[in-house]
């Protein structure tokens, strides 16, 4: 009995050193209004920073810049924020001849996630995968792992973000080289058959190479004081190697494009949003979302790519779902994605069934591919997608 006063007294006593830590990184809402937060925010002072966080000033940098150079650091944090409170994440998309290769590390609190999409556009077919490490993620989960110099973020090379659990199969490696990202991924898939039951799986590799574009946006957002969201994200930088893939027995190799989302941060406590994303094979895609990272009712991470250069997209975002799912009529989910000059349709083909409920962190994070097709006007060009494959995620989460 006594060893179990112990131990309760030990988390007492860890939880009591950790109300002030808590207290002050705490949310606030709508801290981004704020007038003097709102100025620093669409300020150049970001595009200017080594870091997203001035450890002389003790606070983030606040921004949004279409030419990051910072590393993407979080203040000190002690054992018990760690533990939970931190996400990190990371999403890439590889889009090559007919494949779209999605591979995300996640690592929300105590529980870390990993998936992979392999989807055919020509045939149709999908091939998944998912680990979940709960509770002991900080030491058998998703790795980010700083460069010699302690930095991380795309821009800083020798940073690597790794998951290579003891009892999976499933190993990924995306290594941030001088201008570019390595990305090596191995493991094994299977598909959902019309009845709901599995397939047998299938091994796969997966190695690609992709040069950093020039531009590509890169946001501290302010959640509080010393609460911030650190993200960056791109679309159609192109392979400087063709994708090289290994799957059911068979080779491919082709070029292609390269987009990723990269995140960082405490993040909000309760949150919901909607993300799109997709690369034509002309070499221009987009992301759009709604729901986080709002200023004036608008995502400030709407932005569209091509040629390396990257657009801000000035407009409100509505995700809309057309029609739901029937296995029976063979009707597929459709979503309406539009805003100004934003003309999109997305056909769901399959998805990561991502609910969880594990002690605090609840949510569900349904992560879909499929086709879109429609258009987007940027200044003054219409640029457009005609069957091309990409990504829509509808989250909630509590954690």
């Amino acid at each position: 009995m006594w060893k179990g006063f112990v131990v309760i007294g030990c988390v007492v006593v860890v939880a009591a050193a950790a109300v002030p830590w808590l207290q002050k990184d705490k949310e606030v809402p709508n801290f981004v209004e704020l007038k003097e937060v709102r100025t620093i925010f669409f300020s150049f002072a970001l595009q200017e920073a080594n870091s997203s966080y001035d450890a002389a000033t003790g606070g983030y940098v606040w921004g949004r810049t279409l030419k990051p150079s910072y590393s993407v650091q979080l203040h000190p944090l002690n054992a018990v924020q760690s533990y939970t409170q931190k996400k990190e994440f990371v999403w890439v998309g590889i889009t090559a001849g007919p494949w779209l290769v999605g591979v995300a590390v996640l690592q929300f609190n105590y529980i870390s996630v990993f998936t992979v999409s392999l989807y055919n556009v020509d045939s149709e077919e999908s091939w998944k995968a998912m680990t979940v490490v709960p509770l002991l993620a900080p030491w058998f989960g998703g790795r980010w792992i700083p460069n010699e110099k302690g930095k991380m973020g795309p821009t800083s090379a020798g940073h690597r973000v790794e998951f290579h659990p003891p009892f999976s199969s499933q190993r990924a490696s995306l290594c941030f080289e001088d201008r570019s990202i390595k990305v090596d991924v191995t493991g094994t898939v299977w598909q959902q058959t019309g009845n709901g039951t599995r397939t047998a799986s299938q091994r796969y590799e997966v190695h690609a190479v992709a040069t950093l574009p020039e531009e590509f946006l890169g946001i501290v957002f302010p959640l509080g004081p010393r609460r911030a969201a650190l993200v960056n994200k791109m679309a159609a930088a192109p392979l400087q190697t063709p994708l090289n893939m290994r799957f059911n027995e068979k080779e491919w190799s082709g070029e292609g494009y390269f987009s990723m989302d990269y995140t960082r941060g405490l993040l909000r406590r309760e949150t919901h949003w909607h993300w799109a994303s997709a690369t034509a094979p002309a070499g221009y895609g987009f992301h759009l979302s709604e729901g986080t990272y709002d200023v004036d009712n608008k995502s400030v991470e709407n932005t569209f790519y091509t040629g390396g250069k990257a657009v801000v997209l000035d407009t409100r975002v509505e995700f809309r779902r057309v029609t739901i799912a029937n296995t029976d009529t063979k009707m597929a989910e459709i979503w309406a994605v539009t805003g100004n000059g934003i003309h999109l349709r997305f056909r769901r083909a399959d998805a990561h069934d991502g609910v969880f409920h594990l002690g605090v962190v609840n949510g569900n994070l349904d992560h879909a591919w499929g086709i879109f097709d429609g258009s987007i006007f940027v200044d003054g060009t219409k640029y457009k997608f005609d069957n091309v494959a990409g990504v829509l995620e509808a989250h909630y989460a509590l954690w």
